[in-house]
């Protein structure tokens, strides 16, 4: 997924900031091997906050080791899920 700001985005018109026009993103989904993913993102952003401060974001992020999830995961499932992640990751 690709995206591009095609005009500037002013936050409460301009007063606490804004993003300038041509900032863009692309984000990938690959599959590495069955079952195994990989996310990759590139973020590309200038703007200023609170009208002094600059904005200049070049980022570049990469996750790995998404799982498949039961196809009728529902919605209370899912967030059950997350949850015991969340406390796992917060243990360690």
């Amino acid at each position: 997924m690709r995206g591009q700001l095609r005009a500037n985005v002013k936050f409460a018109g301009g007063l606490l900031g804004y993003l300038q026009k041509g900032g863009h993103f692309d984000v990938e989904q690959q599959e590495l091997s069955p079952g195994r993913w990989e996310l990759t993102s590139l973020v590309q952003i200038q703007g200023k906050a609170l009208l002094f401060k600059t904005i200049a974001i070049q980022q570049k992020e990469r996750r790995t080791n998404f799982r498949t999830v039961p196809a009728r995961l529902g919605l209370a499932d899912a967030a059950e899920m997350l949850t015991k992640q969340v406390i796992l990751a917060a243990n360690h």
